[in-house]
């Protein structure tokens, strides 16, 4: 994997600077005001912000410049920047987000490890049966490496759910994930495994350019993750 490939983290919390604030458009201040929690509507803006400052400073152009489009599956992208592809996670207080150095598609995803999320329970569901016994075996800190691991590839290949957990294979050495295979296509990609700010476990995976599907724009929405917080909250 590219080493210029590197994560970037900020902590969101925190009530917005009204510098931060001016960086969003119309449409993005209309969407945060939406939020019914404060806090929630905070962390967005910060996290929003943060994401366009540094996207800009990549790009060297102003900020407020930067519009972003979403994919049907909810990914992000920059239609008036096709060349350059970028993903964001968010948890809790933390955003992250990688900005991929060549032509290929980056996907990253981070996870606050919860110790109280039924972890068992999920993975028999979406996880493989190898992959459900190493879990059982050991901390929960487990399943929160393989989910990310499994969502990292579902959003750099641009499919989202169209790419089931069930059809990613998390490869491991010395009880770590080094590789994941798309078990619909058969081919193999390095992920990067890590704990990340907090209490948390970040997930990168950088796909060449023949590995990715074309983004094709629809309605923003939340990403893979949405589905795992809906399931655990029905236990």
């Amino acid at each position: 994997m590219d080493s210029a490939s590197t994560v970037q983290f900020h902590n969101t919390s925190g009530t917005p600077l009204p510098e931060r604030v001016a960086l969003l458009s119309g449409i993005e201040q209309a969407r945060a005001a939406r939020f019914h929690f404060e806090h929630d509507r905070h962390r967005w803006i910060n996290g929003r912000a943060w994401v366009k400052q540094q996207l800009a400073s990549h790009l060297q152009v102003p900020a407020p410049m930067l519009h972003f489009s979403a994919t049907a599956h909810g990914r992000p992208f920059l239609p008036d920047y096709p060349g350059t592809d970028f993903n964001l996670s968010h948890s809790g207080e933390w955003i992250a987000l990688a900005i991929c150095p060549g032509n290929g598609r980056i996907g990253l995803d981070i996870e606050t490890i919860d110790p109280a999320f039924p972890a068992l329970e999920i993975a028999r569901e979406f996880f493989l049966p190898e992959e459900c016994t190493w879990l059982s075996r050991g901390p929960i800190d487990r399943f929160f490496q393989l989910w990310t691991a499994k969502e990292a590839l579902m959003k750099a290949t641009g499919q989202g759910m169209s790419l089931p957990p069930d059809q990613i294979r998390v490869n491991l050495s010395d009880d770590r994930p080094v590789t994941v295979t798309n078990l619909q296509t058969g081919t193999t990609h390095p992920v990067l495994s890590y704990p990340g700010p907090g209490n948390t476990i970040v997930a990168m995976v950088q796909l060449c350019e023949a590995s990715i599907f074309p983004h094709a724009p629809g309605p923003e929405r939340g990403e893979v993750s949405a589905l795992l917080h809906a399931k655990s909250d029905r236990t």
